[in-house]
């Protein structure tokens, strides 16, 4: 996964598409993981999105104490998943509009240091899918085939 999302960003850097392809990325994952919470939270009770936000903020607690990199991708990573159950929370059942797309896309241009552009929306994009666990292809709807041609189509490579 590391070597194919690895490509797949630096093949996005080259066609100067990567913080556009990279907002595309981290939203998709992003609405699954909230997505995947809020399923995980919701008994029928009615207070499914104030559940995930209670888990969004224990959470984001816990990434910004374990964060020991000097350059973590957590804090982005919870403001991106953020604006996603903000947006899920009051329109669940229309798709990411342009504010909250726009939000994800500012959330990580800040987060892209000069120079090291690749490596932190790989990062970024790494945590995200590791925070989705054992889940990622629940959280992606088991769409490999989809997944892997995406990933190919932007890496210039064959689909596996």
């Amino acid at each position: 996964m590391f070597e194919g999302l690895t490509a797949a960003v630096e093949t996005w850097e080259r066609r100067g598409t990567l913080p556009i392809d990279a907002t595309t990325a981290a939203a998709h994952l992003a609405v699954g993981l909230i997505a995947l919470r809020h399923g995980d939270s919701d008994d029928g009770d009615g207070d499914g999105d104030e559940k995930v936000r209670r888990w969004l903020v224990e959470f984001g607690d816990q990434v910004a104490h374990a964060q020991l990199h000097e350059h973590p991708a957590g804090p982005t990573a919870i403001a991106i998943l953020d604006t996603v159950a903000t947006h899920t929370a009051t329109a669940p059942d229309r798709p990411l509009d342009i504010p909250a797309l726009t939000a994800i896309g500012l959330h990580l241009l800040a987060h892209l240091r000069p120079g090291h552009r690749v490596e932190d929306a790989r990062e970024l994009l790494l945590t995200l899918g590791m925070w989705a666990g054992h889940d990622l292809p629940h959280t992606l709807a088991f769409e490999t085939g989809r997944i892997n041609g995406y990933l190919a189509d932007r890496a210039d490579r064959p689909a596996s």
